[in-house]
């Protein structure tokens, strides 16, 4: 049976309760409190109880305000009642099954079968979960993995324990993936040799070793390389890991989710962009469908497996929503799709199997950061819903309007937002945590991400004025954030970086790509001024041509500084990171001429083109095969 995690509807009390009996849907439901971080935007939700129904029906939240009955004329409308539920595969995992398998008809049926006394026996559990059998018994042929895992184990460092828990300390507060005291007893557990193994230890071993990953970087191990020693450690434990995954794929379970994202993470910090989108594309599926994207109250798990879903799919979502803006791609996570709750607040000493012990009111967790990364990613999610769309073009300046004021109170509500009122470029302090560093390039990319549609409206309009300003500052603020990360100062000099700022470079949704077009931003908005004849001394937000090119300037030694630091020698990361700085270099040479000599700006209607005036440029225009040139 699988009742410790049917969905909190009464199931096994609508199959012998009348119809005519009136249930209570969250009679079997745990519930924890949800974060303090204020919402912005409801989430679906809502529970709505039929009359005459012995279902339960979830009605969407839109639905419910903008749909329902005329006032004072009462009318019975038909709300479709089906929902999904979890069932067990032959492996035994519980995976969600949605109305569209059938589950909830052949509930149905059976409810049917009892009132009618037709049997009195129940369905047998696995005609719920037939759809996933296994017809020709591949899944219980497999061969034993369990002398690979030994192996494995066996080859660990010493030091693994420690770098374990200094790895999950330090990622964590944006992406907390796993439960330290867990993670670290499942650990000890496999270094047990007289523990015996199960199905679930190689995808506890895949997390373990990529955790080992990415608490490794910026370590040389053996490596006798004469170069920054950023990888080379981490690269056997990533080697070590891509020697198990075809077997961590074959068992769809939280733990195996868990490794994947932690995967995903060290793809990026590697560079390994495609890998790290491909694997974000199982990840999603594989949450999906064991459920998490369905509210906690749906089921009934202990406390610690229940917050534990909640974090591992709000990561997975910001994954996915990162994923798709620095590649360009749609989302694989429709909002629509999703009712889960966000985390909890709550530190890993505070979470056992048995129970959740909240912290006092103003005290703060190591998952608040993750939190408002959460909430951040909704906001450029929707951003890429409604601005970076094939179909719903109309309404830009409404839609840019709507998602600046939501980033606004997302940025209200950072620890520090009432009394850091500066928005320098070079605003970041030496004492700035990891995770603060993360959460304001992140904001940089946001703002960027939904002020830039404006930019290519095809016809005049203010709001491609304010949203140039607004790209120009966030680009200039993100130059200082990454060159400062980089080690890069605004004099020539240079110093050693450390480890997690190069990461500000390398996890999504930042780049390479975006520190280059930042720079590139610097240089159009001036020849945005050239063309309207509007110096930028007239405006005392916009920065002076002066200061538009000290910060080209940066951005350019920080394109060379991350081509140093991650070159090798086979290695070609180098010249195409010096190529690109070469030409934002060349194009800033030429438009700030007298800048780059004298310290002062250009002349604003100065070395225009003869028929600049003449020029029209049409997005449908351009040849889409150039691209490709």
């Amino acid at each position: 049976r699988i009742s410790s995690y049917y969905e909190a509807e009464g199931i096994e009390q609508r199959r012998t309760t009348p119809s005519h009996l009136h249930q209570q849907p969250n009679q079997h439901a745990m519930v924890l409190p949800q974060t303090t971080i204020p919402e912005l935007r409801p989430h679906n939700n809502s529970v709505t109880l039929g009359s005459t129904s012995t279902t339960i029906t979830r009605a969407m939240a839109p639905l419910a305000t903008t749909e329902g009955p005329p006032t004072g004329r009462p009318v019975t409308e038909a709300i479709v009642g089906h929902m999904g539920r979890l069932v067990n595969n032959d492996q035994g995992v519980a995976m969600f099954a949605g109305s569209t398998t059938g589950v909830h008809f052949v509930s149905q049926a059976e409810q049917q079968v009892q009132m009618l006394r037709i049997d009195a026996g129940k369905f047998p559990s696995s005609i719920y979960s037939l759809h996933l059998h296994d017809l020709w018994g591949f899944t219980s042929q497999r061969p034993s993995h369990h002398e690979v895992v030994r192996a494995i184990v066996t080859g660990l460092p010493l030091n693994a324990e420690h770098v374990l828990t200094a790895a999950i300390n330090r990622w964590t507060p944006i992406y907390p993936v796993v439960h330290a005291n867990t993670t670290l007893d499942a650990f000890r557990e496999l270094m047990d040799i007289d523990n015996p193994l199960n199905d679930k230890s190689v995808a506890v071993l895949h997390q373990i070793l990529g955790l080992l990953a990415l608490g490794s970087i910026g370590h040389g191990g053996l490596c006798e390389k004469q170069h920054f020693h950023f990888l080379c450690l981490s690269e056997t434990h990533y080697a070590a890991s891509t020697t198990i995954l075809d077997k961590v794929l074959e068992q769809p379970c939280l733990q195996a989710l868990q490794a994947l994202e932690i995967m995903q993470v060290y793809l990026q910090v590697s560079s390994r962009y495609t890998m790290a989108s491909h694997f974000g594309g199982i990840a999603t599926r594989l949450a999906q469908s064991l459920g998490l994207h369905r509210h906690s109250q749906r089921f009934r798990f202990d406390p610690l497996e229940t917050e534990l879903r909640r974090r591992v799919w709000w990561c997975q979502y910001s994954l996915d929503t990162f994923s798709s803006t620095y590649h360009g791609l749609p989302r694989l996570i429709r909002d629509q799709d999703v009712d889960t709750d966000l985390p909890t607040s709550v530190d890993h000493e505070l979470l056992s199997r048995s129970h959740v012990a909240f912290p006092l009111p103003g005290e703060g967790s190591q998952v608040d950061a993750a939190l408002h990364l959460f909430k951040i990613s909704q906001i450029i999610g929707d951003a890429l819903e409604n601005l970076y769309t094939t179909t719903k073009r109309r309404g830009g300046v409404a839609k840019i309007t709507r998602l600046q004021a939501e980033l606004d109170m997302w940025a209200r509500s950072l620890p520090g937002a009432a009394t850091n009122t500066k928005t320098e470029p070079q605003f970041l302090q030496p004492e700035a945590s990891f995770e603060a560093m993360f959460l304001k390039v992140v904001l940089c990319v946001a703002t960027i991400q939904i002020h830039r549609p404006a930019l290519s409206f095809t016809s005049p309009d203010p709001q491609s004025t304010k949203s140039l300003h607004a790209c120009t500052r966030a680009s200039a603020e993100l130059i200082g954030l990454l060159a400062s990360g980089l080690a890069v100062h605004d004099a020539a000099a240079t110093s050693q970086p450390v480890p997690e700022g190069i990461l500000l470079s390398l996890l999504y949704p930042s780049g390479a790509h975006m520190l280059w077009q930042s720079g590139l931003t610097m240089l159009y908005f001036h020849w945005k001024q050239r063309l309207a004849g509007c110096p930028n001394n007239n405006d005392d937000t916009a920065l002076s041509d002066v200061e538009l090119d000290a910060t080209v300037k940066r951005c350019v030694r920080a394109l060379r500084r991350l081509g140093d630091l991650t070159c090798d020698e086979q290695n070609f990361s180098t010249h195409r990171l010096g190529q690109c700085a070469d030409v934002l270099d060349m194009l800033r040479e030429k438009t700030f001429p007298r800048a780059s000599d004298a310290g002062q700006g250009a002349d604003p209607g100065a070395q225009l083109p003869d028929g600049w005036d003449q020029v029209s440029w049409n997005v449908w225009d351009w040849p889409m095969e150039s691209v490709l040139d």
